[in-house]
């Protein structure tokens, strides 16, 4: 699409971050639908009170879903690969990766840098889902950083 003058992936990935794990919640999508509210204490315990809204939010949204959609969506997480799609993106890409990343971790991080053509990378504190219980925060820090490659651009 001409009309796009680039792209932001957050706590994104080019192919399957989660191995094994993506076709086996396919195939007990019921089980996924847990993992959230085994997880909520540790949100609680953060001390961080969006963190622990978002968590509440998210375990309700995910139990709301039938579990047809969470097996659909986990099959397609365990079967794609954009990479070659993403290597021919022409347009600046700035992919954001936060720190604390318990999905999309090291070599996921890695390969997606990889497949983006001249991606500016900006790393960021948090867990995968930092753009949610930070939307401020990532908010600003993508600002600053979408300003400083227009300010390059032109320069």
């Amino acid at each position: 699409d001409p009309r796009v003058k680039g792209i932001v992936l957050c706590a994104a990935f080019a192919r399957n971050p989660v191995s094994v794990a993506a076709g086996l919640g396919a195939s007990l999508p019921g089980l996924v639908k847990l993992t959230p509210w085994l997880s909520a204490p540790f949100a609680r315990r953060s001390g961080d009170p969006l963190r622990a809204r978002w968590s509440h939010g998210f375990t309700k949204a995910l139990a709301d879903l039938d579990d047809d959609v969470v097996a659909e969506r986990l099959r397609l997480i365990a079967s794609s690969d954009v990479g070659p799609l993403l290597q021919n993106l022409r347009v600046p890409v700035v992919v954001v990766q936060f720190e604390s990343d318990e999905v999309v971790r090291g070599a996921a991080q890695a390969h997606l840098e990889s497949v983006c053509h001249n991606a500016s990378v900006l790393r960021l504190p948090g867990p995968h889902f930092a753009i949610e219980t930070r939307p401020r925060e990532c908010a600003q820090a993508i600002g600053e950083k979408i300003r400083a490659l227009a300010t390059t651009k032109t320069a």
